[in-house]
């Protein structure tokens, strides 16, 4: 299987991007392996290996040959601007990558693991 995305936990970057961890089932059931996607509300562009150009997005450490490419700002920025934010604007709220396992399933109505895949974030963190 896939690296996963970052841990909603975590605050640091991974070194490379990996799948959108939801994503993966999701391409493989329609058949979609070989395509590039866009995920996370257009901040994650992955491209797999006949996409790519043969030397400016080939990655020896990319999972299955995808070069994932981030065009937006990084989980671990965007989770610290959010928490800027609440103390500055005494705002009140819970993102995903906070709630707990079961509270995702409850908000979501997924299942555990399709739900601990969707709190994976690279580039976006929904509330």
């Amino acid at each position: 299987m896939a690296h996963a995305a970052q841990d909603p936990g975590s605050t640091g970057h991974t070194g490379h991007l990996s799948h959108p961890a939801e994503l993966l089932p999701l391409r493989e059931q329609l058949g979609l392996g070989d395509t590039p996607y866009i995920a996370e509300n257009g901040s994650v562009v992955g491209l797999p290996p006949a996409w790519q150009h043969a030397h400016l997005e080939r990655d020896s450490s990319a999972t299955e040959g995808v070069a994932m490419r981030n065009l937006g700002l990084d989980i671990a920025f965007i989770r610290k601007r959010i928490s800027i934010w609440r103390e500055r604007l005494g705002l009140a709220f819970t993102t995903l990558g906070e709630m707990t396992l079961e509270e995702t399933m409850a908000v979501t109505g997924l299942e555990a693991d399709e739900a601990r895949l969707a709190r994976m974030r690279l580039g976006s963190e929904t509330w």
